[in-house]
């Protein structure tokens, strides 16, 4: 189900959707993952200290410019290749990412 492209080092975000062509990120994993900050994003100066200033271009296409909440609908659901490959329908919903550790919380409370 991965293609060639999705496989580019130009995706440098692990967990890219490549069942929905959706490339939006879950604010969820972007806080608790990586160094986002829900007030204001991300932060340049980071990214320059520590030699990865490339990730700013292009509005951070890279690691993700698009953040949705947990639980937000990724675009149209499952692709209809990703749906043979996987044997469910096509346009399934497919909802934007929750961390292991708050899935398990809301499972444990739930």
């Amino acid at each position: 189900m991965m293609s060639g492209r999705d496989q580019e080092p130009s995706r440098y975000y692990v967990g890219i959707d490549v069942g929905t062509g959706v490339t939006a990120r879950s604010l969820c994993s972007l806080v608790c993952k990586w160094t986002y900050s829900a007030e204001k994003g991300w932060d340049d100066s980071f990214w320059k200290m520590i030699g990865l200033e490339d990730l700013i271009d292009d509005n951070y296409s890279k690691i993700g410019n698009l953040v949705l909440l947990p639980g937000a609908a990724l675009g149209i659901g499952l692709t209809p290749e990703a749906a043979r490959e996987l044997g469910l329908p096509s346009g399934i919903a497919v909802a934007a990412s929750l961390i292991d550790a708050h899935a398990g919380g809301l499972g444990v409370i739930g």
